[in-house]
């Protein structure tokens, strides 16, 4: 298994919940866990509401943070 896919198998299985919604990738990409070693390069998806993530932790806004999944918000 190649680095990307354990990174996005690691992500995927942390926080995916089918019940709450949404692809896998979006709520990866809606993950708050900021002191995660991976929250930096997380996967995300190619194209809509949550294609491009917060990456830097120190510029994520609090209103992000506590953005209800499958809610987009503007990092």
């Amino acid at each position: 298994m190649g680095l990307r896919k354990a990174i996005n198998a690691k992500c995927k299985d942390c926080i995916y919940d089918p019940a709450n919604g949404g692809t896998w990738l979006a709520q990866v990409a809606q993950c708050s866990c900021r002191d995660c070693p991976l929250w930096p390069v997380r996967p995300a998806p190619k194209d809509g509401a949550f294609a491009d993530p917060p990456r830097d932790p120190a510029t994520v806004s609090r209103v992000w943070l506590k953005a209800p999944h499958g809610e987009a918000i503007t990092p």
